[in-house]
């Protein structure tokens, strides 16, 4: 199958249109810009999936507003760049004419934040104690607690067999996402991770030192489902 996710030869490329020379963030954007790689070519890359596929390594279906916090904490926001995130590579790409796109270098920023198509705010930030290869999504940050969401996402070929009597396996392609979780202590010198899964028991050992406020919590939404939400609003209440 034709991945099209993947960037051609790497050559250099300039996003800087005549406008964008004379603005007052020129300096910035070419310091957080300094080194990627071009497809090459005006055909842009096809954030739909091809037909008899489910899912997509993408983020998004489309390009997308954004910010990005480089490695020396200096924020990027050009109204004429517009993001997506390949899941599966960890690769930040960006365009301005939505033709073009080049990749960023992970090792030039630190962390961004892309608009998805609801108006809500998705940010990613590169935690060591996490992982130190991949973005990670933040669920909710505050000063005692971070709660973050690795997601990570699979290709499966579709393997579906007939003899005429049984079926097995799936007619189409698979772009499977798969989720962990993990708090970070970020009051902690070195801060540490744990990881935990969407269960009460797995919650209260990830966070052992405030397990009575926990299971007070979880005592006061016994009916709730616990999903990202939960877990965010948690977060909330332990980080006041």
């Amino acid at each position: 199958m034709k991945h099209l996710f993947l960037l051609a030869a790497a050559t250099t490329l300039s996003l800087l249109s005549a406008n964008a020379q004379s603005d007052a963030n020129t300096t910035v954007i070419q310091g957080a810009f300094q080194e990627f790689n071009s497809n090459g070519g005006r055909t842009g890359v096809d954030f739909h999936a091809p037909e008899a596929t489910i899912g997509s390594p993408y983020l998004f279906d489309k390009w997308v507003k954004g910010t990005v916090v480089t490695a020396t904490d200096t924020v990027v926001a050009n109204p004429g760049y517009r993001f997506n995130y390949n899941k599966m590579t960890g690769v930040l790409l960006v365009t301005q004419d939505q033709q073009t796109y080049i990749a960023l270098d992970k090792g030039s920023f630190k962390a961004f934040s892309l608009n998805d198509p609801l108006g809500n705010v998705r940010s990613f930030e590169m935690v060591r104690a996490v992982n130190p290869n991949s973005f990670v999504e933040v669920v909710t940050k505050g000063s005692k607690y971070a709660i973050y969401k690795l997601i990570k996402t699979k290709f499966k070929k579709a393997d579906y067999r007939t003899d005429g009597l049984t079926e097995t396996g799936d007619r189409e392609n698979q772009y499977i996402d798969e989720f962990e979780y993990y708090v970070v202590n970020v009051s902690g010198k070195p801060a540490s991770a744990a990881k935990f899964v969407l269960k009460r028991k797995s919650i209260k050992e990830a966070f052992g030192a405030d397990v009575a406020k926990v299971e007070g919590y979880f005592a006061q939404h016994k009916d709730d489902d616990i999903n990202d939400l939960f877990v965010k609003d948690l977060g909330e209440y332990l980080n006041q």
